[in-house]
């Protein structure tokens, strides 16, 4: 598996998310959490509040064995795709086309590997990037 860049996959979040929330975590493999505005006091809260939500997503990943997830958003003009997390509400993973050998991966595929991604993220929970209402913070 080929992941982006850093950067790359900073931007392409930010795209995906459209400015839809001010909020949000982004891990390493690409899952990313995001959250109400109103609930945020600073960066460092806002970095405990994802890692907290993580520990306790890793717990019920646990007692799964196997899913995928129901729902698969294209985003074409990122050469991606944005995959809910189907245990929890506020958590996608982004899935760049870069990371599969074929050119047009089924929607399963991208679903698994979306779940890779979900659960590296949750064992490991390296941030890689925070963005708190309008304050920018990379790890």
């Amino acid at each position: 598996m080929i992941t982006l860049k850093k950067e790359a996959l900073v931007f392409s979040v930010q795209q995906a998310i459209n400015n839809k929330f001010s909020n949000w975590v982004l891990f390493r493999n690409g899952t990313y959490i995001v959250f109400d505005p109103k609930n945020i006091a600073n960066k460092n809260e806002l970095r405990y509040l994802a890692t907290m939500q993580i520990d306790k997503q890793t717990k019920v990943l646990q007692r799964i064995f196997t899913f995928c997830n129901a729902e698969v958003f294209p985003h074409k003009e990122l050469n991606g795709w944005v995959v809910p997390c189907s245990i929890s509400n506020g958590i996608f993973t982004f899935v760049h086309l870069s990371e599969f050998d074929e050119e047009d991966p089924s929607e399963l595929a991208i679903s698994v590997l979306s779940r890779y991604k979900n659960q590296d993220d949750f064992e490991h929970g390296e941030i890689i990037h925070v963005q708190a209402a309008g304050l920018v913070a990379a790890r």
